[in-house]
């Protein structure tokens, strides 16, 4: 490690860890058992009258997907991510997308360049549209650039200015444009936190240097000089020059006596010099390298979001207050939000406000009122870890769909609308599945400690009303809870009658997990179907609500009795001609072909890298969700590894879950680590 000279010795070493909002990777997936064991070669048995592989690979289905809307907003580990173009379209960034919402016709494009998560935006004020993003670094076994990229882009249309790549590593944590729009700064994820100052119109790099090893959180130009920024972070704050020659130059920021130093979240240009929002929630002005003025008790915690123009300063805090000053730094007015500010965007009489909860929303400066523009899922409420979304379904009523994430949440969209219809906000651990009863008015949510939670609903009322809670298994006991041990799946039966929760082992004799079966009429248990050696991933009926699978971390896929929970010994052959309500799993006869060598990889996937699998409800479609972001369609059966797929990208991460609405005309996706739930229609 690079000594800096001693610069952190002044601040205070107080600082929570979970406060930073540090770029964190995708947590890897609990283990599967050993591919060298097939354990799930036993469970391919054809229905009568089908070979075991269809010969003739089948084509590329002739129905496409067009993705329609993103639940999300990376709000978790950035700054000032959310803002406002020139026409007052809404743009920031989820996934791999950077997003632009244009509220006259309450729709979304998308920009698609980035292959992996984007960790960084920021806008040209010069034109108002152009924007740039950075992202994770590439994957090289998956055929992906391994120079994390910047991509410079028009939010008019969507289209590619230029692609910046081969002066950083891992990734880009932080953006900015110079005031005349002529240069970009950058920062990197090295171990020095690089920082790069680019002449992006034509493509090429300027100068360099090193950050120093404390994590950069934000970098601003001042508004006159293109020459000239600031940036702020973890216990470091530093001014910077760029000669005509392009050399970088660093000077440490003064604090001097009178003023505590202390770790700055974000900052902005203000009047010739700069402004600084501190952890502890005071408003620091800098003149020249020092520290002139603080403005205390501006919010109650950290200072996360901040916004400059020549005659308003935004700020927005932990505390989930928005504040309107005036230029001189007068209190004008403040806005009670909730949630965890992360972003603030003043224009045309408007803030716009993006939150660690993964939402965004639009204060009106006159009115107070504020506007839900989109409400996603957020980060984990119990570690620095982001957390990840897994839990999907869709209504039987085809206007809903519901999601649950680690971040504690319940959300209820309206497909057509696109609007959260109804929110819960309050269980007590992750969740990672849920399903809806057949009638539509109930959900029930898998919750981490192994409880199962029921809540109501009906179309029209935001109200998500519990009406049950039960549980068999008991996960807290875990050494490693709640990063151990859970209900990854459940589904109601077809008739409505009964409830299959899929589970991890509790950690009792070393065995796997069960799938239980519950009444539903009174919340009692019905059966425990024993027999897996790992944790239970997926539950399937079969449409006469008689009949189970379910396959497991090994991965071997089980048949059993619902009622009484036999297991079925010969069950692949016996049920090979039965009909599913649903295929989730990736074992079995119909699905087989999705485990392949997808285009530019360098290896075959194996059994762990397809998360989840959904049939279209007139079983001519198969959708499936891998680890390298992509949602896959084919046409149902995919017997065969030559069958054709149309892959769509748009997530950053593993999709955990993918599923068909009811009809047919959708298909929902969910992105693990990105926290996203993308609404793709099928054409």
């Amino acid at each position: 490690m690079v000594p800096n000279d001693g610069a952190d010795d002044e601040y205070d070493d107080d600082e929570g860890e979970d406060d930073f909002p540090a770029i964190t990777e995708a947590e890897p997936k609990a283990e599967l058992g050993s591919m060298a064991v097939k354990a799930w070669v036993g469970a391919i048995v054809p229905p009568d009258g089908e070979d075991k592989v269809r010969k003739v690979p089948a084509g590329e289905p002739s129905q496409t997907l067009t993705l329609e809307w993103a639940h999300g907003f990376r709000g978790h580990d950035t700054r000032q991510a959310a803002m406002y173009n020139k026409h007052g379209d809404m743009v920031w960034i989820t996934a791999a997308l950077g997003v632009v919402y244009s509220k006259a016709t309450r729709s979304q494009r998308f920009f698609t360049g980035h292959e992996n998560d984007i960790l960084s935006i920021a806008m040209n004020p010069a034109d108002g549209v152009t924007v740039a993003t950075g992202q994770w670094t590439g994957n090289k076994s998956q055929g992906q650039a391994y120079d994390p990229k910047i991509l410079v882009w028009n939010t008019e249309d969507c289209s590619t200015i230029v692609e910046l790549t081969g002066a950083h590593q891992r990734g880009i944590s932080c953006l900015a444009f110079s005031s005349s729009g002529n240069r970009l700064g950058s920062v990197g994820m090295d171990d020095q936190n690089s920082v790069v100052v680019w002449d992006w119109k034509r493509g090429k790099a300027l100068g360099s240097a090193k950050g120093g090893a404390n994590q950069i959180l934000m970098i601003s130009f001042d508004n006159a000089d293109d020459g000239r920024f600031f940036t702020v972070g973890a216990k470091t704050s530093a001014f910077w020059t760029v000669s005509p020659g392009g050399k970088v130059a660093k000077k440490t920021a003064v604090f001097g006596r009178k003023y505590k130093p202390q770790s700055m979240m974000v900052a902005s240009a203000h009047r010739g010099g700069f402004l600084s929002g501190a952890y502890q929630g005071e408003l620091y002005e800098w003149t020249g390298n020092s520290v002139s003025k603080v403005v205390p008790n501006v919010h109650g915690g950290a200072l996360f979001a901040l916004f400059v123009n020549d005659k308003h300063v935004v700020t927005g805090g932990k505390d989930g207050v928005v504040a309107l000053r005036d230029i001189a730094l007068e209190l004008v007015k403040t806005f009670e939000v909730g949630g965890s500010i992360r972003s603030v965007h003043l224009h045309d009489g408007n803030i716009l406000v993006g939150t660690f909860e993964g939402s965004i929303l639009e204060i009106n400066v006159q009115s107070g009122q504020t506007e839900v523009i989109m409400m996603g899922h957020g980060g984990a409420k119990e570690s620095r870890y982001a957390g990840e979304t897994w839990g999907l379904d869709t209504s039987p009523d085809n206007e809903h769909y519901a999601s649950v994430g680690d971040d504690r949440t319940i959300r209820v969209h309206h497909v057509e609308s696109h609007e959260c219809v109804a929110f819960f906000n309050e269980l007590p651990h992750r969740a990672r599945a849920c399903s809806w009863h057949p009638d539509g008015k109930q959900l029930a949510v898998a919750i981490h400690d192994g409880s199962i939670m029921v809540f109501e609903f009906h179309p029209g009322s935001s109200e998500l009303r519990q009406v049950a809670q039960f549980q068999k298994r008991n996960f807290t006991q875990l050494p490693m809870f709640p990063n151990q041990g859970g209900i990854d799946e459940l589904r109601f039966s077809p008739d409505g009658c009964m409830l299959a929760t899929g589970s991890h082992s509790e950690g009792k004799n070393a065995t796997g997990g069960a799938v239980d079966v519950w009444r539903t009429d009174k919340w009692t248990l019905m059966s425990s179907c024993k027999g897996h050696t790992s944790f239970v991933r997926h539950v399937d009926w079969t449409v006469d609500s008689q009949y189970l699978q379910s396959s497991d971390g090994n991965p071997e896929l089980l048949f059993w009795s619902a009622r009484d929970g036999a297991q079925l010994k010969g069950g692949a052959t016996m049920l090979k001609n039965a009909k599913r309500a649903s295929f989730s799993t990736n074992v079995g006869w119909p699905v087989q072909g999705v485990i392949r060598k997808l285009p530019g990889f360098v290896k075959e996937m194996d059994m762990t890298d397809i998360n989840m699998c959904d049939v279209s409800p007139d079983e001519s479609l198969l959708v499936s969700g891998d680890d390298f972001g992509n949602v896959a369609l084919y046409n149902y059966p995919c017997t065969n590894k030559a069958d054709a797929a149309a892959l769509y990208t748009g997530h950053s991460s593993f999709v955990m879950n993918v599923k068909f609405s009811k009809d047919g005309r959708y298909v929902m996706s969910a992105g693990g680590h990105d926290n996203t739930i993308l609404q793709w229609r099928v054409n």
